[in-house]
């Protein structure tokens, strides 16, 4: 299940936090892949399509249980035709791609992390 909210951007474009539409905010440690639309931007907007897809590794409140903190992977997806990020935990693997059927288009993935990490 996803939720809405937002992602802060550093200058090279790459997520640099993350707001969820309740309020929680987490830090974004590492962007561990990335997959853009290969369509240029006037033909992405408007239509449903996934534009932009982030796997992250984040670390702030736990999902599920905010008042403990650790690190844990979140994928962030954004559509061209809605503001703001559809947030859900991600897997341990690159399923951006994947989840849109266009595997060929991935870009750096990288498989580093298993469950979650409590502080």
């Amino acid at each position: 299940m996803s939720a809405g909210g937002s992602l802060s951007f550093g200058s090279n474009f790459e997520p640099k936090g993350v707001t969820h539409r309740d309020g929680h905010t987490w830090l974004v440690k590492q962007v561990l892949c990335t997959w853009k639309h290969p369509g240029s931007a006037p033909e992405q907007f408007r239509l449903p399509d996934v534009t932009w897809c982030w796997r992250m590794l984040i670390s702030g409140p736990l999902p599920g249980d905010p008042g403990r903190s650790g690190d844990f992977v979140m994928r962030a997806t954004g559509r061209g035709n809605r503001p703001g990020w559809e947030l859900s935990p991600g897997q341990e693997h690159c399923e951006c791609p994947a989840r849109i059927r266009r595997p060929g288009l991935a870009q750096s993935p990288v498989n580093v992390l298993g469950a979650p990490r409590i502080r």
